[in-house]
């Protein structure tokens, strides 16, 4: 039984990355360390248990995730990349909700006690059906072709368009573009194309994309911020000159 528990943990710590592992545990660590001193005033240490709590949970997750085959879920890439699609397209239903956020980026099921943001599920999916991509163009394909290219910006251009198509947070739709651009640099997609693919994104953000219009409207011109009473409790010059006259 013994031999069995110590063989198990053996295993658990050879397939996982504990760098990773301990990198993960220090910045979370740091983070409950400054909403520990940002919640100090408050005199509760709720905030503090349940982050510490969800860095227990995680790390435990992070042990479990690890032991998973990822050449042998890879393969079941169709079915990742719909389940990554179905949970962008639910934030489109009653379901999705913008919270505080100002963004449609989380969903609202009735048996859950806690809101789920679909972008976290949808970077695990991606990431996965991503790396496939990238795997089997590397062998079957050049990376460095403009076929290629074209087949993994449109996987991209999918996601990311929907995403923010249907929840407006550019924050994480920003997010699938830093792991793609990282994901294809260390696959050994060419220079060249991510020179071309920044400039197009500079040229659409800069002249194409529609600007907000933080001009004040008319609005404000139809308001009485009190000016008519300042003015008559002021004394006019006309007033002035009864008073002088008094006093001389």
């Amino acid at each position: 039984m013994l031999r069995r528990i110590r063989e198990l943990f053996n295993d658990v710590f050879r397939q996982a990355d504990l760098v990773l592992l301990a990198l993960c545990i220090g910045t979370s660590l740091f983070g409950i360390l400054m909403i520990a001193s940002a919640t100090r005033y408050m005199h509760t240490s709720k905030l503090v248990l349940v982050q510490a709590a969800a860095l227990c949970i995680g790390a435990v997750l992070y042990i479990v995730v690890s032991q998973v085959d990822l050449n042998e879920l890879a393969k079941y890439w169709k079915w990742i990349f719909l389940v990554g699609v179905v949970f962008i397209l639910l934030l489109a239903t009653p379901l999705g909700i913008a919270g505080d956020t100002g963004n449609k980026a989380w969903l609202e099921f009735p048996f859950l006690p806690v809101k789920v943001q679909p972008a976290e599920i949808v970077k695990l999916t991606f990431i996965i059906v991503l790396a496939k991509q990238l795997a089997w163009l590397k062998k079957n394909r050049d990376l460095r072709s403009i076929s290629s290219i074209v087949m993994l910006a449109a996987h991209f251009g999918v996601i990311f368009a929907l995403y923010y198509k249907i929840s407006s947070d550019m924050g994480s739709a920003l997010v699938f573009l830093f792991i793609f651009a990282c994901m294809c640099f260390v696959a050994g997609v060419a220079l060249r194309w991510f020179l071309i693919g920044g400039g197009a994104a500079l040229y659409f953000f800069k002249f194409k994309k529609p600007k907000a219009d933080t001009k004040g409207g008319d609005e404000l011109d139809e308001y009485d911020f009190g000016e008519d009473e300042d003015d008559e409790d002021e004394p006019t010059p006309e007033d002035e000159e009864p008073a002088q006259d008094k006093e001389e």
